[in-house]
């Protein structure tokens, strides 16, 4: 989601990084309140995984490509 949204600042690569997110997020009002109302602005622009029908049919798609390449792969 928070690709969607275009908040890369909200995805951690390691457990390390997401204990330091969160605590980041937890202590420092000021960055809580710059991602709140950039959250905002994201959710007020419709993002896609808000619809279900289309989010669907994208997580269907998704998973018959790595059906495909599994069988591909192993024969």
């Amino acid at each position: 989601m928070a690709r969607e949204l275009k908040m890369p600042e909200l995805i951690a690569d390691s457990p390390q990084a997401y204990v330091d997110l969160a605590l980041k997020l937890a202590t420092d009002a000021a960055h809580r309140a710059g991602v709140k109302q950039k959250l905002a602005a994201a959710m007020a622009g419709g993002p896609r995984f808000l619809d279900a029908r289309d989010y669907a049919r994208q997580i269907g798609e998704a998973l018959q490509r790595a059906w495909k390449s599994y069988v591909d792969r192993c024969g």
